[in-house]
């Protein structure tokens, strides 16, 4: 009896290959408690509320080419409360702040919402030059994570 590994070394590759795949990373990182979402984007948004998720927009990235004129952080929380945040930009292999805002408001609405939206930009060209960065951000005055992205030539 002849014995033959190709199923078994397919069903291997398929299942290294899932894996694979299952780790790569999102631009897209949880978003902190009280938030439905927050990312990074090529594209400005209008500030506002929304009744769907969908229409906010924006497409989550962790790239930017360094002659594109601004990124844009998204924050998209699921509540209508006032709110406050604030960030920096640092470049990862020296450590220099970039970038700072001072604290900024998200006023609270009385509407009905499910989706309250904004975006603020970052310079780019001009700013930051090719290498890898990080966003740290600040909600409601406690660490609301790091969103690490690369500028690119």
């Amino acid at each position: 009896m002849k014995h033959t590994s190709s199923g078994t070394t397919s069903g291997l590759v398929s299942l290294i290959a899932l894996v694979l795949v299952g780790c790569a990373s999102s631009p897209e990182a949880p978003a902190p408690s009280g938030m439905r979402r927050v990312f990074l984007s090529s594209s400005p948004s209008v500030n506002g509320t929304y009744q769907s998720e969908e229409m906010v927009g924006g497409t989550p990235t962790d790239h930017f080419d360094a002659k594109q004129d601004r990124g844009y952080l998204y924050l998209v929380f699921n509540d209508g409360n006032a709110h406050t945040y604030q960030f920096r930009v640092t470049k990862v292999d020296n450590g220099a702040v970039l970038h700072r805002t001072a604290r900024m408001e998200v006023p609270a609405t009385t509407r009905p919402v499910q989706w309250q939206s904004y975006s603020h930009w970052f310079a780019i060209a001009g700013w930051l030059s090719p290498g890898a960065y990080v966003l740290e951000l600040t909600i409601d005055d406690r660490a609301a994570g790091t969103y690490p992205f690369t500028v690119l030539q």
